[in-house]
């Protein structure tokens, strides 16, 4: 079962985090996790390693009921996951088109 508290010194779990302390307790592998979520192991190893993040309600409900947390604590690691992935995306961006 995934722990609610922070880990590595960071602020907040992150949606990654989650999924993959929750994958790893059930002994479950990414395919099959895929499967329970409905989606490809390509979008959950990319969501497991906070690269991206769903972006569906019917998709974040299913996350929130495998990873077995409470509301509030998924509700910080997706928006850390969201925040992460937005100042990734905006350094990357910066860097592309050069800093002023």
């Amino acid at each position: 079962m995934a722990t609610d508290k922070p880990r590595g010194g960071s602020s907040a779990q992150t949606l990654g985090s989650l999924l993959r302390g929750a994958r790893a307790a059930s002994n479950k592998s990414q395919a099959e996790v895929a499967s329970l979520l409905s989606t490809s192991q390509g979008n959950l190893s990319r969501w497991e390693r906070d690269l991206s993040y769903p972006q569906d309600a019917d998709t974040l409900l299913k996350i929130e009921s495998f990873v077995h947390v409470e509301r509030s604590v998924f509700i910080g690691a997706v928006v850390a996951s969201v925040t992460r992935n937005t100042r990734r995306r905006l350094r990357e961006l910066f860097e592309e088109h050069g800093e002023h």
